[in-house]
C-alpha cells in the first residue's frame, strides 16, 4: 500500500477527512454508521424486474394462473400477504412479442402486476437497494455535487448486485446510459461502468449513443415518457451487439422508461438478452 505523501498529510491535518453524507470524521468517503442505514433488497423479489413482493409492492391486481396456458383469473385475487407470495401470473413478452415469461423463469415463477402491463424488450432487472435514504443522498451528491470518491462505493455496490444475480449468466459486454452526442466528458455512470469493468473484466464497450436532446423526465408521466425517449437513442455497432448478451447498467430505475428504450434499440440491433442492473429503484 502506498504510503501518503507530505502534501496529504497536511491536507488530512488542516481539513480531516469527512463522511459524505452526515459530515462525521471518517477515513472513507462513507462512514460505517451511514453504510449500515443502506440495505440490500434481499427479500422475495419479481423473478423478472427484481421489485420486493411485499404486501405494499402487490395489490389485488396480482391473480394466480394454474397453468401457463390458462389466462389470469380475475376472479380470485389474492386476499393475504401469504398468499400474495406465492402468486404467479403471465407475464408478456421479452420483446414484446407476448411470449410467456415463464418460459424464462419457469411454471412457479413469481412476478408482479407492474410487469404484467407492460411488454418490456429486456430479459430481467435487478438493483441493490432502494433510492431512499442514505442511498438517495450518495448518488446525488456523486451525479451532481461531483464528489467522485463517492464512486468506489457505488461501484462496488454494483458489483456486490452483479455477483449476486449475474455471476452465473453469460453475458458479453457492459454499456451504460449515454449523454447527448457531443457533450465531451464522460458522464457518471460511464466513470462507474469503467471501474465495474476493471474489476468483473468485462469490457465497457460505450457502444450507445443519443442523437438527440430530450425534455428532463421528472414530472411526466410514464406514456409522456415513452414518447420522450423516443428515437433518441442508437447504437454504433449493431456487428458488435448482435447474438450477444449485454449488461445495461443505471444509477436509478423509476418506470423503466429509458432502460427499456435503450433495450428495445438493442434489441433492434439483433443483441440477444438485455440484462439490467441499477444502483437503486
Amino acid at each position: 500500500m502506498e504510503k501518503p505523501g507530505f502534501l496529504e498529510i497536511v491536507k488530512d491535518l488542516l481539513l480531516p477527512p469527512i463522511c459524505s453524507i452526515c459530515g462525521r470524521e471518517s477515513l472513507s468517503p462513507i462512514c460505517e454508521s451511514c453504510k449500515s442505514k443502506i440495505r440490500e433488497i434481499d427479500t422475495d423479489i419479481c423473478d423478472y424486474c427484481g421489485r420486493p413482493l411485499s404486501a405494499d409492492s402487490y395489490n389485488a391486481d396480482c391473480y394466480e394462473v394454474k397453468s401457463t396456458n390458462q389466462p389470469v383469473d380475475s376472479q380470485h385475487p389474492a386476499d393475504s400477504f401469504e398468499k400474495v407470495k406465492s402468486c404467479v401470473h403471465v407475464l408478456k413478452g421479452d420483446q414484446g412479442e407476448g411470449i410467456n415469461r415463464q418460459e424464462f423463469f419457469g411454471r412457479e415463477a413469481k412476478g408482479c402486476s407492474f410487469c404484467r402491463g407492460e411488454n418490456f424488450s429486456f430479459f430481467k432487472l435487478r438493483s441493490y437497494s432502494l433510492y431512499k435514504g442514505e442511498m438517495k443522498s450518495i448518488i446525488k451528491k456523486f451525479k451532481y455535487q461531483k464528489i467522485h470518491a463517492l464512486g468506489g462505493v457505488l461501484a462496488k455496490f454494483l458489483i456486490e448486485a452483479y455477483n449476486k444475480y449475474y455471476r452465473n449468466e453469460k453475458i458479453d459486454f457492459i454499456d451504460t446510459v449515454p449523454d447527448f452526442l457531443g457533450e465531451a466528458c464522460l458522464n457518471h455512470m460511464q466513470i462507474l461502468c469503467i471501474e465495474m469493468s476493471k474489476k468483473l473484466g468485462l469490457p465497457f464497450i460505450n457502444n450507445i449513443i443519443k442523437i438527440r436532446k430530450t425534455s428532463k423526465q421528472q414530472g411526466l408521466d410514464w406514456s409522456q415518457r415513452k414518447k420522450n425517449l423516443e428515437g433518441a437513442f442508437k447504437v454504433k455497432n449493431c456487428l458488435l451487439v448482435k447474438n450477444r448478451n449485454l449488461l445495461l447498467v443505471d444509477d436509478v430505475w423509476t418506470t423503466g422508461s429509458t432502460l427499456n428504450e435503450i433495450s428495445k434499440v438493442l434489441k433492434n440491433s439483433k443483441a440477444n438478452k438485455i440484462y439490467l442492473l441499477t444502483i437503486a429503484r
